[in-house]
C-alpha cells in the first residue's frame, strides 16, 4: 500500500507514541516503506511516562492509511496530536 505524503507546509502534526524503542523503529522501517513522509522525534511532554522517550512524527492527513500500515505489521501504538488533542 502507497499512501500520498503531506507538502512541506502541512508535514507532521501527529505523533505516534510506542511502547518500546524497537517498536518506535519498526514503525518508521513500516511507515517509509508504505511511502509516507516520518521522522522521528521525542515523546512530547506530558504524555505517558510509561511509553517510548521516542516517537514518529507523521502527516495528520496520512492518519488513516499509516494506522493501517501499523495495524497490518502487528505494531501497537498510541495517537498524539500536536495540537494536544490526545487521539488515542
Amino acid at each position: 500500500m502507497i499512501v500520498s505524503g503531506g507538502s512541506e507546509e502541512t508535514k507532521g502534526g501527529l505523533v505516534l507514541l510506542f511502547g518500546s524503542t524497537h517498536d518506535a523503529l519498526a514503525g518508521e522501517a513500516v511507515i517509509l516503506e508504505g511511502g509516507c513522509w516520518c521522522d522521528i522525534v521525542e515523546r512530547p511532554p506530558g504524555t505517558a511516562d510509561g511509553l517510548c522517550g521516542l516517537a514518529v512524527e507523521v502527516d495528520a492527513g496520512d492518519e488513516a492509511g499509516i494506522t493501517g500500515l501499523l495495524q497490518n505489521a502487528g505494531i501497537a501504538f498510541e495517537t498524539y496530536r500536536r495540537d494536544g488533542q490526545d487521539g488515542a
